[in-house]
């Protein structure tokens, strides 16, 4: 499972293992993992889905349940992205779009429950594993931009000014890892990321104007100067 990311895999070797070490408390993560798991396992065998389908029931009934508690941790958003992958897996993207906007609020709210702002603390007071998460929302947000047609996109963008404030968690969680000048890699893919999700919203904006393929004039003015500023 580690080669969901396969950069993350170099530059944070422990985030699937601190995942799942989460769910040995937290039953809704528990069967998120497993059924994130079985799809994995059993689209490539060729079984039936079954298992699958057996954890995502009951994950779905546990997130409820934990959510309707108000009950915020870590290990929730955990579980939150992990339902989010699976729905992407599966091909149900109507609610891989829902649960990675879910996935926003639950660390949003972990975050302003810390008390952490961006603009003050380049270190955030949650584990630098929901930091991670945060990631895989951008990214996933990325993936799935074609499907948002002009809805909004679940993560806010980050402005280029903005992205140094995450080289701190960069920093703490790549510690362990072995690649060389890890810190510095992880920036420079967050960098190309931060891009792209900015493109993606731009163009997500955007799409809601075309008529036959075609922008109004004014709309294709204000278009091309955002382009250009992006090339």
């Amino acid at each position: 499972m580690v080669h969901i990311a396969a950069d993350f895999k170099d530059l944070f070797p422990t985030y699937i293992r601190d995942s799942f070490t989460y769910s040995f408390n937290n039953t809704a993560l528990h069967h998120s993992v497993l059924a994130a798991s079985a799809i994995i396992v059993d689209k490539c065998q060729g079984r039936d889905m079954v298992r699958f389908h057996n954890h995502r029931q009951q994950t779905y009934q546990y997130l409820r349940q934990q959510l309707a508690s108000g009950d915020y941790d870590a290990p929730l958003a955990a579980a939150v992205f992990w339902t989010q992958y699976m729905d992407m897996i599966y091909g149900d993207m109507d609610s891989a779009i829902k649960h990675n906007h879910g996935l926003f609020l639950v660390l949003q709210h972990l975050l302003n429950k810390q008390g952490n702002i961006w603009q003050r603390n380049t270190r955030p007071s949650i584990p630098p594993l929901c930091m991670v998460i945060w990631r895989h929302g951008i990214r996933s947000d990325i993936v799935m931009s074609p499907w948002m047609n002009g809805n909004s996109m679940a993560f806010p963008p980050i402005l280029k000014q903005e992205e140094y404030l995450h080289r701190g968690w960069m920093e703490e969680y790549a510690r362990v890892s072995i690649k060389e000048h890890a810190a510095d890699w992880a920036a420079a893919s967050f960098a190309i990321e931060c891009f792209l999700h900015r493109a993606c919203h731009h163009a997500n904006s955007f799409i809601k104007h075309r008529v036959n393929g075609v922008f109004p004039t004014d709309i294709e003015a204000e278009f091309e100067r955002i382009k250009q500023a992006l090339i």
